[in-house]
């Protein structure tokens, strides 16, 4: 059953913890590695759960919290179990099984995060806005690093432009960038609406990320933006007519409107300046890669060729097809096919793809139900947002890989734990 977060102002140790856990987070980057950013924050993370599960079974041992995992019979739960155990029968297919192992641990390491969270959450240990609040230090955090890291380039180059489509923060490209600042946005956007916190800045940095995303121009999140807003406006005009004063619709409609024109207007006029958003080479490249994975999908349909393992299979499907001779010759690999459902399927073969989709509609589904069902504006406003952003996230997923950034999981773990807590 839903129900209000407890109003106690003063954090607990969990809150706390979870607070220092986001707030670092961005930070945990090495570059003496290949990829500076997976493998420390696994790790990170790693010692994050070590660290709360401790305190966990310390207040358990002294009754402070109760042994208490019914929820886990829910059914996105149940449908993480078999795709733990999906990862595990594609070991059989693995050629290299160091990738499948890694995978494995990797995803096991992030269901875990959403089971302690959803079990704090349910025991009312860390409430939700306690949650989104420290998500936003996340974002302010991974803004503050990106504004910085934008002078630092400005310095030797005075183009805009140009700047920005360097710009990664530590998130290894600057299309991960845009997706992680995707992911928080709505929950700034919660706060926002709730009028919790200094409005001001927060609608000040809510335009500073939307304008951070528009100069990226990472084509997949701009797209996710505007189902996002528009899955939003029509659940606002549908569905809360009663709950929320017809004045804020349309201040919310004609703001968003106008935005969403004057930057459209702006990127037409400035074409060359926006010339990633019009390139179609990405595109074909993408193409190229999908075409790749239909025959790897064709060869292993059932359980595919194994967890981490589309990388070892994918040059034997040809390299013609790519435009760049790095990649015609093999210098240049690819890790991944810039679809992640893509990728769950030529791994993990259309049993795993069925899962991983399940865990998504049922999600889903239970946002609409839920935002259907409940009045209560607060909450309607939650199950508004996190319907509109799940949806967002399945489209940048269609185009990219946010399936392989830990970071990217927390943040749609978050998101799944709060709807899995409130249907308790």
């Amino acid at each position: 059953m839903a129900s209000k977060v407890n109003k106690e102002k003063v954090p607990n140790i969990f809150e706390i913890i979870y607070f220092c856990f986001f707030l670092l987070l961005p930070f945990i980057y090495s570059d003496k590695l290949v990829d500076p950013v997976l493998l420390p924050r696994q790790l990170f993370l790693s010692i994050f759960i070590f660290i709360i599960s401790c305190v966990i079974c310390y207040q358990i041992y002294f009754k402070k919290l109760t042994v208490d995992f019914s929820f886990l019979k829910l059914p996105v739960f149940l449908l993480f179990f078999l795709f733990l155990f999906n990862i595990t029968i594609s070991f059989f297919k693995s050629i290299v099984l160091s990738e499948s192992i890694y995978i494995l641990s990797k995803v096991s390491m992030e269901f875990v995060f959403f089971i302690v969270t959803t079990y704090l959450l349910i025991q009312k240990k860390l409430r939700v806005i306690q949650l989104i609040n420290a998500v936003i230090i996340f974002s302010i955090a991974s803004v503050l690093i990106s504004v910085a890291q934008f002078i630092k380039l400005s310095i030797s180059n005075a183009d805009l432009f140009d700047n920005m489509l360097q710009l990664n923060a530590t998130f290894g490209h600057k299309n991960l960038l845009a997706s992680i600042l995707f992911l928080t946005f709505p929950f700034l956007l919660y706060l926002i609406v709730l009028k919790k916190g200094n409005k001001l800045f927060l609608v000040l940095f809510a335009f500073l990320i939307l304008a951070l995303v528009w100069l990226l121009q990472t084509k997949a999140v701009i797209l996710a933006l505007f189902a996002f807003f528009f899955i939003f406006l029509v659940g606002v005009v549908k569905y809360q007519k009663r709950i929320i004063d017809k004045r804020l619709i349309r201040v919310i409609s004609i703001l968003t409107f106008t935005l969403l024109l004057l930057a459209g207007v702006i990127t037409i006029l400035k074409k060359d300046k926006f010339s990633r958003i019009f390139d179609q080479n990405s595109g074909f490249e993408r193409l190229a890669l999908w075409e790749n994975s239909e025959s790897m999908i064709k060869e292993k349909f059932l359980l595919g060729v194994g967890a981490g393992n589309w990388q070892i299979n994918f040059p034997k499907y040809g390299l013609d097809k790519f435009q760049m001779e790095e990649v015609k010759t093999g210098l240049t690999t690819f890790q991944r096919p810039h679809n992640d459902f893509l990728w769950v399927f030529c791994e993990m073969g259309f049993v795993g793809l069925l899962i991983y989709l399940s865990i998504f509609i049922t999600v889903v589904y239970q946002l609409i139900q839920l935002f259907k069902k409940y009045k209560d504006q607060e909450l309607s406003w939650l199950y508004l947002i996190l319907l509109a952003t799940c949806i967002g996230y399945t489209i940048i997923a269609f185009f990219d890989f946010p399936f392989e950034r830990v970071e990217h999981q927390i943040l749609l773990f978050v998101l799944f734990s709060i709807v899995s807590s409130l249907l308790q």
